[in-house]
């Protein structure tokens, strides 16, 4: 069973590690083809939705990469976001059982 202070302590890393976890981007890469046939280039593209507007943007393919990374951070700020949120949850029902 999680204790108040064990709950905190993991409150306060996930704290912690949101301060280094670096730019972030939201969204799908995919690679498109412009049309069939010889000579054509694909592209990548980023599909995403904010405050409720589809948005797209053709990323080169030498910011793949860090494209990439930057969606890996998204999704692990809304990992860790989730996790604090449980744990508050948890938290608070403890509280309140004392």
């Amino acid at each position: 069973m999680k204790t108040i202070a064990s709950i905190d302590r993991r409150i306060a890393e996930i704290k912690r590690q949101l301060v280094d976890l670096g730019p972030l981007r939201l969204g799908s890469l995919s690679l498109q083809q412009r049309r069939k046939g010889p000579g054509k280039p694909s592209y990548h593209q980023l599909s995403f939705t904010h405050h409720g507007r589809g948005h797209t943007e053709y990323i080169h393919d030498e910011d793949v990469n860090r494209v990439r990374e930057q969606m890996k951070n998204y999704r692990q700020l809304r990992e860790w976001v989730q996790e604090w949120i449980d744990l508050s949850q948890e938290r608070c029902q403890l509280e309140k059982n004392r």
